[in-house]
Formats: C-alpha cells, sequence, structure tokens
C-alpha cells in the first residue's frame, strides 16, 4: 500500500510540474502534435473553424490534459493497437 502512494505522489509532482510548465509557455510538445495541429490549420480535416475550439483548448498554454505532452504515447499505442 505504501508503494501505491508513492507512485501515486510521483505522479502528482511530474503533473504538477507540467502543469506550471504549461501555463509558464516552456512546456514543448513533441513536434508531431505541432505538424497534426498545423495540418488541421490548413483545413486538411475539413474547416479549420470547426476545430477551433478545440485546438485553442489544448494550446495557448492551456493544455490542461497535456495532449501535447501525452502525443508520442499516444501515438505508438495506435501504432501497437
Amino acid at each position: 500500500m505504501l508503494a501505491i502512494r508513492s507512485s501515486t505522489a510521483r505522479v502528482a509532482d511530474v503533473r504538477c510540474t507540467l502543469y506550471n510548465e504549461c501555463s509558464e509557455g516552456t512546456l514543448v510538445p513533441d513536434a508531431r502534435f505541432n505538424q497534426v495541429l498545423a495540418m488541421i490549420q490548413t483545413g486538411l480535416f475539413g474547416q479549420p473553424t470547426q476545430f477551433q475550439e478545440v485546438i485553442q483548448s489544448i494550446t495557448q498554454n492551456k493544455d490542461f490534459y497535456l495532449v501535447g505532452y501525452d502525443f508520442p504515447s499516444c501515438t505508438r499505442a495506435t501504432v501497437v493497437a
């Protein structure tokens, strides 16, 4: 039980650090994440205005769910699945 608590505390510390970096604008997302955002903004997947609210919610130092940070692991999971 102690190991679970210390692991949870470590995860909380990492998330706190990442949130701070995000809000300060120092968290640098994976380059592929930025490429996908650029493709969306060029209209590759439809009208860019359709995605505007979503893009704004994960950029501009507001990435609460750390999508940009987690993007590499999400793409690896997709390839494996």
